[in-house]
């Protein structure tokens, strides 16, 4: 888990683990894996040896007698190695026996040693389902401060553009960034899962807009964050890809008549309607929206929709969010397909995949037609796509091919 970057003269920060706190413990070993850091687990500590333990029936609460009234306060008190609890998403755990098991190391479970670590949780793998890895060690939930009433959520967006001022910039895949911005305390953006913001910029004696969805989640409190294609012709992404922590970007909205209601609910602008499986098709850049939306259904639990993202790519290195991607797969394996479309490189002569499958070979309707479901219309689904012009030109007539009627389809 990583501490969200300070308010004020931040530098731009790659997206890794930052280094282990001070005073405590010699850290254990780190290995690298993807762009995030992990550390070298004892043997006999795996995530298959956890989630044995979990299941044998251990009392790992660590609390001898009646559990105490959870109040923060008392949360407090159990801040050390050997007697660690923290909140999640307002629920108390007694994370001490999960330490050595922990993939990031017990250094980063000390970040949030007594304390909410909600934030540094969503930070860094916002995707993983804690509360089935943890459910042994759930106390229950936190008790608030009955004399602090918490301040109201508020919305960021207007139909009037305001400014946002630049937290973080980083590296998202080739040729592309991530750029977080910061919102107040309580806020988080306005928009519903399938909505999109507007960019504007000054460039060139003109004044141009472009759309963006967001890639965290819609209800992320206190920043959001755009990834963004660096094109040399695109007069907003040089723009975007120019900024520098401190600057301030105009944005407004919500806008976008595609909304998705949990669960299995989708509006394309007609009403909702019921559906059992969702096909997202991205190109490039494109994958964007496709991501926040697959996001925002998958953290729901009492969702259930079975998803498919394909995302297309010249080369294997341009492709957008590509960790993240894998993490989704890894972790929603039950409810998620993903795979990786290069049509511009040959497939290597060696290497092995895990949870993506990465196809090389052109876009094209035979390649749409094999990421989609055997049966299109029994149960009910949609295919949504977006990215460059000829591409969506594409997976449109490939879509019609197939015989999916208009209801069934979007473009992004």
């Amino acid at each position: 888990m990583a501490m969200p970057p300070p308010k004020e003269g931040v530098p731009v920060v790659p997206r890794t683990l930052p280094a282990a706190v001070q005073g405590l413990k010699a850290p254990q070993q780190q290995v690298s894996s993807g762009s995030r850091k992990k550390v070298a687990l004892a043997p006999g500590h795996s995530q298959l040896d956890w989630n044995r333990r979990a299941l044998s029936g251990e009392d790992m609460k660590g609390v001898s007698g009646p559990i105490p009234v959870l109040t923060m306060a008392e949360v407090k008190k159990h801040n050390k190695r050997d007697d660690c609890w923290m909140v999640l998403d307002k629920g108390v755990y007694n994370v001490t026996p999960y330490m050595d098991y922990h993939p990031g190391g017990v250094d980063e479970l000390m970040r949030a040693a007594g304390d909410d670590g909600t934030g540094l949780f969503n930070e860094i793998h916002k995707w993983v389902t804690y509360k089935v890895i943890l459910q042994g060690c759930y106390l229950g939930p936190l008790v608030p401060d009955v004399f602090k009433v918490p301040p109201p959520v508020r919305t960021a967006l207007s139909d009037n553009f305001a400014s946002f001022r630049v937290l973080s910039v980083s590296s998202c895949g080739e040729g592309s960034i991530l750029l977080r911005f910061d919102l107040p305390a309580s806020t988080h953006l306005g928009l519903r899962t399938g909505q999109h913001l507007v960019v504007q910029a000054q460039t060139g004696g003109e004044t141009v807009t472009r759309q963006y969805t967001p890639v965290s989640l819609p209800s992320q409190l206190g920043y959001f964050e755009l990834a963004v294609k660096v094109y040399p012709e695109g007069k907003v992404s040089k723009y975007l890809g120019s900024l520098k922590v401190g600057d301030e970007v105009q944005m407004r909205g919500p806008q976008g008549a595609l909304r998705y209601f949990s669960p299995c609910a989708l509006d394309l602008g007609t009403g909702p309607k019921q559906i059992s499986w969702l096909a997202l098709i991205g190109g490039g850049s494109g994958i964007t929206p496709l991501f926040q939306m697959a996001l925002s259904i998958l953290v729901k639990t009492q969702d259930n929709l079975m998803i498919s993202i394909l995302s297309c790519n010249t080369t294997i290195e341009s492709v957008m969010l590509r960790p993240e991607l894998e993490d989704l797969a890894k972790q929603y394996k039950s409810r998620l397909t993903v795979r990786f479309a290069i049509t511009s490189q040959p497939r290597p002569p060696f290497g092995c995949e895990d949870v993506v499958e990465t196809l090389y070979q052109k876009a094209d309707s035979d390649l749409i037609k094999a990421v989609l479901p055997p049966s299109l219309s029994s149960p009910p689904g949609n295919v949504l796509w977006c990215g460059p012009p000829g591409f969506c030109d594409m997976v449109r007539a490939a879509v019609a091919h197939l015989g999916l009627d208009d209801s069934m389809g979007f473009q992004f």
